[in-house]
């Protein structure tokens, strides 16, 4: 099998080609490189081998420059295909709203960092949910945006997949709380009466008078006794109750005045 590059997958740079190109020439082995020539040559080797989709947008979301990662990610051709296109272009139609969030959030409040996740479609028509994390920094023309794309859709059908188990779960639960109220709800009480049970019209019992009695079990005195009646006026309470004793009777240990 050849290992060359297609052009769905366009090969890796390599420092000595970043450094070509960064001259215009061919390079040079024996040629040194300046820390500003080094430095732009570390940047595009890491930029260009990243496993992770990099790119430069501009403020209006202009595409400037992408990494091999991207291309791969929205299915182009190669890397001409995105430059100088707007990424907003690849976005779904229900999530375009998230781009322009990004751009008013970057270029307008002056945020440094925006991370956001949205739905993008591919040059096939199918779609992709990925995570992107922007940074602001400064250039020549202005700032510009360093944004890094994240495939995240095997992440996104695992959390649909438990969000749907997680609702069956509660359904399933609901179904099964109401089946068990249901037949409580018509279990009569025991302590119930037979009467109230069959629904007919309970009769209460008589209230029984209380006798004219003092108690002495009490520690607090007795309280002063008023007459209810001639016979047992020695022995009456406050409560003015007709006495059915007859004639008093008083304790042994009492004394009559």
């Amino acid at each position: 099998m050849s290992n060359a590059s297609t052009p769905d997958q366009p090969a890796p740079s390599s420092a000595a080609d970043n450094a070509a190109a960064l001259r215009g020439k061919p390079a040079d082995p024996g040629q040194p490189l300046d820390r500003y020539e080094q430095s732009q040559v570390r940047f595009r080797t890491v930029f260009e081998n990243a496993p992770l989709g990099q790119k430069i947008i501009t403020p209006d979301l202009t595409i400037r420059q992408a990494n091999p990662a991207v291309v791969k990610m929205l299915g182009c051709a190669g890397v001409d295909d995105l430059v100088g296109r707007k990424i907003i272009e690849f976005a779904h139609p229900e999530h375009r709203a998230d781009w322009q969030d990004l751009q008013e959030r970057l270029w307008t409040h002056k945020m440094p960092s925006f991370t956001l996740e949205t739905c993008m479609l591919r040059t096939d028509g199918s779609s992709f949910w990925c995570k992107v994390h922007s940074v602001l920094f400064p250039d020549d023309d202005g700032e510009l945006g360093y944004t890094i794309l994240e495939d995240i859709s095997d992440r996104k059908n695992l959390e649909s997949k438990l969000k749907r188990v997680y609702d069956a779960q509660e359904t399933i639960l609901q179904l099964a709380t109401h089946d068990i109220k249901g037949p409580i709800a018509h279990i009569e009480p025991a302590h119930r009466p037979a009467a109230a049970r069959s629904g007919q019209p309970q009769r209460r019992s008589p209230r029984r008078r209380r006798w004219c009695t003092t108690s002495t079990s009490s520690r607090r005195p007795a309280p002063t006794p008023t007459p209810c009646c001639r016979m047992c006026s020695t022995w009456a309470t406050s409560t003015r109750m007709a006495c059915r004793n007859g004639p008093p009777t008083y304790p042994p240990t009492s004394r009559r005045n």
